[in-house]
């Protein structure tokens, strides 16, 4: 009968290859010499992959194929003598490129019949087992057959669109990659995906997948056994690439290459078959060591026999035996002398003539380290105390190495008194015994340490080991198993079921049910899952479960048992600092856009005021209309401080400001804003004193108080309310929240709004002025943690009352300040009289600015240059760097903005007077200008008189 060559595609796989090691032997012959006709100048062997199958196959950082398939491929390659050059897409691509003769192997196929007509297979190199997922919100399939009417998600050409296509499966979606069908599967736009366990497991914990479940359903027909497959016909490539397949298991690079991608080799414990080729050379040295024994034994024996008979006679050594393995030595102890065997010099490697046949001949031989116990045992011999001595000791060879000697001597005569007379004894060379102790010890120490790091890489990586023993439903668990739990091995025995229960509640069935799957059908899982540890702490786990099967069948579970919880708390932490960044980024881009608003916005206020005032001024009288339009203009401008300050652009300026004139404007501006069904009920108590503060920031409370009562109000009708009294701020309201800030004694300006809406709950009433915390369906949560800042800036209080289902009532107060002074009498508006002569240039790219303003200077006497941005300015100032009286500057133009041109104009002429046009609050300007000297500063919307006041004070003052 041939021999069988047995291999063993990969581990627990089932895949077993038998080759006749004769026919092999001849193909490996006939096939080398096929190899080296076949890759001499030959191009490189053009490989089909699929990068999106991890970890079988991907691209890593630098675009260049890596996995379990790449590296297998490069091996066989490497071990055939041919090169490979890979080709990367989707296996759609790849299959029509190989049928086309653009890819000569695909480096991870499965078969079916086909493919069996398509091309032609290498042995297998590794088999996947096959899983069918579904979404976990979905019932799970009681057969396969139930999953026929299900929607299926695959790739076009794949082996599970083949398997659907046999089954005659209607419902088939197509998907580029396996991703984007779990994708599809995790968002229920799918209800099946059928692909390896290995692969799709990959992709479940790299993307996330929380509601990919694997059922216990199977597919048979469906085999994700891999192989190499090339056109039919290449019987020569298929031989070679099968050859050196053969070579990478027989010299373990295929093992190291699995275990590198699909999974680690697990460590096991010493067991009895581990040791048995071992057994029969132990045995054979035990027996040889028992018959050296006997023999021994039988020699001594006859020497004790004939000391009897011959005591005195020299003849004695001559009756030993001298073809034992042993030396002999026999010791005349009243003449020193001491007759050895042509062994005892041999084994030392020196003949009996080199070495002086004295004690101290053999003495001198001996390790320095040795001489103690040597000398130790002549007193006791001497004493009468014993007959014999058994020692071990090293002794010198002719070589210079040191070799290890078992001694052993007898008294075989004494004298009358009982001293000695005469000694006989052995030698034996147990160098190699020595060595295999050293070696055994060492290995043991190897295994001690190795077994102490891999407690202490468990206690590091806080990853526990444990294994149940089905047959004996033993439970083993690790050192750091009981640390993770939170017990000792002595105030805890484990087993299965109180095991189970350490897991939180709603993570048992889902546990026991893991381990029934891998106890019935050998299905491994991997978790995530709470546990509740011995000392009531809770704690987040990552568990895995393994089976190890004899006979076909499940005998143990084992796995691994790790602490996730500090990972968990710290992805947690960066998604809400990614969350909090994006709220960053749009407060920024409202910033922006608020700041843009304001900007044109500014410059349309700039015209219609410096008209209306213009118009005002220049007509007998004035105009009631236009001072309504100036006063509209005005609160516009307001408006526009206010977006310029929360783009960070403008200024807060604290005063003296009546509350009341606040709140009614405020209220009047909402209207228009709140919900329809809200009522808006004002009710503003007289003479209330001012207080200290900044108008815009004041509005903004009640703006945002207000808009809070509307959206608490929803779609039903409700009340809200703005009341202003002289009150003190109470010590504790009932059941209600208060905020104090260093609130001085004295009265306080109150301002109550109040609604009808939902209210809220305690737990909602703890935590509303924390940052990013809202309610709301889309909300940025910084309304109230904004009016919280700007009352503590304004040294006020604040109280909270709230009830669900009843309304919320919010009391702001405000240290009232001393009167304000009595309005002055209005001025008549004075008549404009003609400006000095004076060339001006007006700069701003606004034309309606620009041309109101060439107006207004026009009319007062002026002649003006005009330049609609900084290039035009620039140019202009250049062709007459001293003919202007003053450079009249918008501060923000596209191309060369306001700063720019002032460096460049200064360049040209130092001492050329320019004024500054903005509507951004003077420090921003002044910080935009810095180094240029005293610039001074028109803020838009300017009147017709701030204008010309403005210019006049500049040409003045230069």
């Amino acid at each position: 009968m041939a021999a069988i060559l047995i291999l063993r595609m990969s581990p627990g796989s089932g895949c077993v290859l038998r080759v006749p090691t004769r026919r092999l032997v001849h193909a490996s012959l006939w096939v080398a010499m096929l190899a080296l006709a076949f890759s001499a100048g030959a191009a490189p062997l053009r490989v089909g992959i699929e990068p999106d199958t991890q970890p079988l196959s991907l691209l890593d950082s630098d675009g260049r194929p890596s996995g379990f398939a790449p590296d297998l491929i490069r091996a066989v390659a490497a071990g055939a003598g041919l090169e490979v050059e890979f080709v990367a897409a989707s296996w759609e691509n790849i299959f029509a490129d190989f049928r086309g003769g653009r890819i000569d192997v695909l480096a991870a196929c499965g078969r079916n019949a086909e493919r069996d007509r398509q091309m032609i297979f290498s042995v297998p190199h590794i088999d996947l087992k096959t899983g069918v997922f579904i979404n976990s919100s979905q019932r799970p399939p009681a057969s396969l057959d139930d999953l026929e009417h299900r929607l299926l998600g695959t790739t076009r050409a794949s082996l599970s669109d083949a398997f659907a296509g046999r089954r005659g499966w209607k419902r088939v979606v197509y998907f580029d990659t396996l991703p984007q069908a779990l994708a599809a599967l995790d968002r229920g736009e799918i209800e099946v995906v059928m692909a390896s366990q290995v692969v799709t497991s990959y992709y479940v914990r790299e993307y996330g997948f929380r509601r990919v479940s694997l059922t216990s359903v199977e597919a048979p027909g469906l085999s994700y056994e891999l192989h190499m497959a090339v056109p039919p016909g290449e019987t020569a490539l298929l031989y070679a690439l099968n050859r050196s397949l053969v070579h990478l298991r027989v010299d373990g690079t295929y093992d190291r290459i699995y275990e590198r991608w699909i999974g680690p080799l697990e460590p096991r414990r010493l067991r009895l078959r581990d040791v048995q080729r071992y057994l029969l050379g132990l045995a054979a040295l035990g027996g040889l060591a028992a018959i050296a024994l006997a023999w021994q034994r039988r020699l001594l024996r006859q020497l004790a026999r004939q000391a009897a008979l011959l005591r005195d006679s020299e003849q004695r050594l001559s009756l030993v035996l001298e073809g034992s393995e042993d030396a002999f030595w026999d010791w005349d102890m009243r003449t020193g002398r001491i007759a050895r065997s042509e062994r005892w010099a041999t084994m030392l490697g020196y003949t009996l003539g080199e070495i002086e046949p004295t004690q101290e001949g053999g003495r001198t031989l001996i390790h320095p380290d040795d001489l103690p116990a040597y000398a130790a045992w002549r007193p006791r011999l001497e004493s009468g105390e014993t007959d014999r001595y058994d020692i071990e000791y090293r002794m010198r060879a002719k070589s210079g190495e040191w070799r290890w000697v078992h001694d052993r001597g007898k008294v075989v005569a004494r004298d009358a008194t009982g001293q000695p007379l005469r000694m006989a004894g052995t030698h034996t060379d147990i160098t190699a015994r020595k060595r295999t102790e050293a070696a055994l010890i060492e290995s043991q120490e190897m295994l001690r340490r190795s077994a102490k790091l891999l407690q202490q890489t468990q206690a590091t990586a806080h990853i526990g080991g444990w294994e149940v023993d089905l047959r004996t439903d033993k439970l083993f668990w690790s050192e750091e198993t009981f640390r993770l739990h939170d017990t000792t091995p002595a105030d805890y025995t484990p087993n299965v079921e109180t095991a189970i229960g350490f897991y939180a509640p709603e993570s048992r069935a889902i546990i026991s049910a893991a381990v029934e799957n891998s106890v019935r059908h050998g299905t491994p899982y991997e978790l995530e899952l709470d546990v509740i540890t011995a000392k009531g702490r809770p704690i987040r786990v990552h568990t895995t479960g393994r089976v190890e099967l004899e006979a076909g069948r499940v005998v143990k579970l084992y796995g691994s048992f790790r602490d996730i919880t500090a990972e968990k708390h710290a992805e947690e932490d960066r998604r809400k600092l990614h969350l909090k960044m994006l709220e960053a980024q749009k407060l920024e881009s409202l910033g922006v856009l608020a700041g843009g608003i304001a900007h044109d916005f500014n410059n349309l206020l700039t015209v219609i005021l410096a008209n209306a005032t213009f118009a005002r001024d220049s007509s007998a009288g004035g105009d009631a209309r236009l001072a309504h339009i100036e006063t509209a203009a005005r609160r516009a401008a307001d408006l526009c401080r206010q977006l310029l300050a929360y783009a960070g652009r403008g200024s807060f300026i604290v005063a003296r400001t009546d509350l009341g004139h606040v709140v009614r404007d405020t209220a009047q501006l909402l209207q228009v804003s709140i919900s329809k069904k809200a009522r808006l009920a004002v009710t503003l108590a007289p003479d209330l004193p001012p207080v200290e503060g900044d108008v815009s920031q004041l509005r903004q409370v009640i703006v945002n108080l207000v808009i809070n009562a509307s959206e608490a109000l929803g779609d039903n009708t409700g009340d809200i309310r703005l009341v202003t009294r002289l009150t003190r701020p109470p010590e504790a309201p009932a059941g209600g929240l208060i905020h104090s800030f260093d609130l001085p004694p004295g009265d306080c300006v109150s301002v109550e709004i109040s609604d009808t809406g939902h209210g809220m709950t305690p737990a909602t009433l703890a935590r509303i002025f924390d940052p990013f915390f809202t309610t709301k369906f889309a909300g940025r949560g910084l309304g109230l943690a904004a009016v919280l800042g700007i009352v503590r800036a304004h040294r006020g209080a604040l109280t909270v009352e709230s009830t669900a289902g009843a309304g919320t009532t919010f009391r702001l107060f405000f240290p009232a300040a001393a009167p304000l002074p009595a309005p002055a009498a209005p001025v008549a508006a004075k008549a404009m009289n003609p400006a000095p002569g004076g060339t001006l240039l007006l700069v701003d790219d606004e034309p309606v600015v620009l041309a109101t303003a060439d107006a207004l200077l026009r009319y007062q006497g002026y002649k003006t240059v005009l330049a609609a941005d900084g290039h035009e300015a620039v140019h202009q100032f250049r062709a007459n760097p001293r003919g202007f009286a003053a450079v009249l500057l918008d501060l923000t133009m596209p191309g060369l903005d306001g700063g720019e041109v002032l460096r460049v104009i200064r360049a040209l002429n130092p001492n050329v007077r320019v004024l500054i046009m903005s509507g951004f609050s003077e420090h921003d300007i002044l910080a935009r200008v810095r180094g240029q000297g005293d610039v001074p500063v028109l803020r838009k919307p300017f009147t017709h008189d701030s204008l010309l006041a403005k210019v006049a004070e500049v040409i003045a003052t230069g």
